[in-house]
């Protein structure tokens, strides 16, 4: 694996040298860990739940999965197991956070191994720095969802894809095929990841030395993977049949919109997924029969680099934006493919200067990201109506399924609750209020709801008195008195 990559500097020169740039490697590795463990532990439940990670709480104690096998949503099994175990020891904010802390934290070890597996120790000192200061890598391991988690594994998975080559070893094989297998029954995307090394392989094994013990382990890895997904395989068709939707809008106004259910998205993923495998076996296959594209194609490397710090920039200031979730958590899962990318091409132009920038600009949006502010405040509106709030008091949330935010987790059934449904306001429907009555009105206001919530909104200003407001982050509650 590394003829095509740079040379790392000579730390064999003698061993007291040797001895001085292993301690401080070690140094190095401290002051990774300790940044990346400030980053993603401190101040965990300082912020309220938002509506996803509370969606993950309101599933869990209705899970089928416990009798049928199948979560009821998009998502495969082996998160909420996980979840629903940590329920039953405890439930507050920071302890159902801390499984994707604990392994956001690990997988900064796990990048810094690739670097060791791969035999280019400060190569995986960067990639740890890059992973540990990563925005993107932050909002998921701060996070009570799976993303965190499922991170770790394709950490691993890279890991063991690399030292596959790297070392003879039948554990590399297994430990690649529990990788993978871990991403798969955690998240969905990993698909992609699967695909990628699938076509990678061929291309990495010809330069490994066409090894035919190595090629059958790799078969075996694969065959492994795929039997023991496929025993998943029927019921996930149970969650391909519900018709749960993606909102995926992109560029709309030029027509480009991928929203579609889940059994769409998985078709396209397949798709495309196929299309790279045969162009990474194709690109092998040229690459064998004509060996000299290999000595032009490393003259563009300096280009190619560039081009690859470049990209890497934009995205780590992209992924300090939390905009485009659907689409943030397909592509995270090539995030530590992309990390690996960066530190080959840092290493490639010999730029300290840049990596010292880059890594002070990556510390400050990490530190905005870890402590900034979140999205929806549920905690700070249920502790401001139970206040202000007075004995006869009802609550209106729209849309209706925000519900399980306020009123199943933080204000915990302490006000009547009524859902928004928008008939229910419309002209000709009865008042579904009295006269007198006191109504608190939640709403998320993002553009997504806005639709749900307009007529809600109208029907209060024609027929009630507006007492108090408050906005929050995402969230507007207004207290009115019926007329």
């Amino acid at each position: 694996m590394s003829e095509v990559t740079a040379s790392l500097p000579d730390t064999s020169s003698s061993p007291r040298h040797l001895t001085t740039l292993l301690q401080n490697d070690l140094l190095l590795l401290v002051i990774i860990l300790l940044l990346g463990a400030a980053l993603r532990f401190i101040a965990l439940g300082y912020w309220s739940f938002w509506t996803d990670e509370l969606y993950t709480w309101r599933l869990v104690p209705e899970l089928k999965i416990l009798t049928l096998g199948v979560p009821d949503d998009q998502h495969p099994p082996l998160y909420y197991l996980l979840f629903h175990a940590m329920l039953q020891i405890r439930d507050n904010d920071v302890w159902l956070r801390l499984p994707s802390a604990l392994a956001g934290w690990l997988a900064i070890i796990g990048m810094w191994r690739i670097g060791v597996v791969g035999r280019r120790p400060r190569w995986g000192l960067l990639a740890a720095a890059l992973l540990a200061l990563s925005p993107l890598h932050i909002w998921y391991s701060r996070e009570a969802r799976m993303y965190g988690l499922a991170s770790l594994f394709w950490v691993l998975s890279l890991y063991y894809f690399i030292a596959s080559f790297e070392r003879d070893s039948w554990i590399d094989m297994f430990g690649l095929a529990a990788a993978t297998l871990l991403g798969l029954f955690t998240a969905y995307p990993t698909l992609g990841l699967w695909g990628l090394q699938l076509s990678l392989f061929w291309l990495c094994w010809h330069l490994a030395g066409r090894k035919i013990g190595r090629l059958l382990r790799w078969l075996l890895a694969q065959g492994l993977i795929t039997a023991v997904f496929a025993l998943w395989w029927p019921l996930m068709q149970e969650q391909l049949q519900r018709g749960l939707t993606f909102n995926w809008p992109i560029l709309p106004q030029f027509g480009i919109d991928l929203s579609g259910t889940l059994a769409d998205t998985l078709s396209l993923a397949l798709a495309a997924g196929g299309l790279v495998v045969l162009g990474g076996i194709l690109l092998w296959l040229i690459v064998w029969w004509q060996p000299r594209l290999l000595q032009w194609a490393q003259k563009l490397l300096p280009i190619i680099a560039i081009a690859i710090i470049l990209t890497f920039i934009l995205a780590t200031v992209a992924g300090a934006i939390p905009r485009g979730l659907s689409i943030r958590r397909q592509l995270f899962v090539f995030w530590p493919v992309a990390i690996l990318l960066a530190t080959w091409a840092f290493a490639s132009i010999h730029k300290p200067q840049l990596v010292g920038v880059i890594l002070g600009v990556s510390l400050v949006l990490a530190a905005i990201t870890a402590w900034g502010r979140p999205f929806e405040d549920w905690r700070g509106i249920a502790q401001y109506i139970e206040a202000n709030g007075q004995p006869g008091d009802v609550v209106v949330l729209t849309p209706g399924w925000a519900r399980m935010a306020f009123d199943r987790y933080y204000a915990n059934g302490r006000f009547p609750y009524q859902g928004a449904n928008n008939n229910a306001y419309a002209d000709d429907a009865p008042a579904p209020f009295a006269a007198g009555q006191r109504v608190w009105l939640v709403w998320i206001n993002t553009e997504t709801t806005d639709a749900q919530t307009t007529p809600i909104t109208h029907w209060f200003a024609s027929h009630a008195d507006n007492l108090t407001r408050r906005d929050f982050r995402h969230l507007t509650v207004i207290e009115y008195a019926v007329r």
